[in-house]
């Protein structure tokens, strides 16, 4: 397997505990300058890409290990920073937020391990 498979199936497996929670509709993962590295999107999701831009600057404005929670008409969209690049989750209106919120720690807390 090419070495860029595996660090995907690595990525994958990471993030596989929050993308799979209920009520997530898109997930996407993407590096500080913008690229996209991981996405897990619905068929009929196509984010603007000023919305991202808008969404990456929120992030890095907030504090590594803090989320950050917009509260949109449709649903949340849901923001961690993370060291591999910032998790940007959106869901539905009826998502458990508490639930979510402890897989995203759990994700922080797991993606430290990798370095250990």
């Amino acid at each position: 397997m090419h070495p860029s498979g595996q660090v995907f199936l690595m990525i994958e497996r990471l993030l596989e505990g929050v993308v799979s929670q209920r009520g997530i509709t898109d997930a996407w993962l993407v590096e500080k300058d913008g690229f996209v590295i991981y996405s897990k999107e619905s068929p009929n999701s196509q984010p603007a890409n000023q919305a991202v831009q808008d969404w990456l600057s929120l992030a890095h404005n907030a504090s590594d290990a803090q989320t950050v929670t917009l509260v949109q008409e449709q649903g949340f969209v849901l923001l961690r920073t993370l060291r591999i690049g910032v998790l940007i989750l959106k869901a539905q209106r009826a998502t458990n937020l508490g639930a979510l919120r402890l897989a995203l720690d759990k994700l922080s807390e797991d993606e430290g391990k990798m370095d250990a």
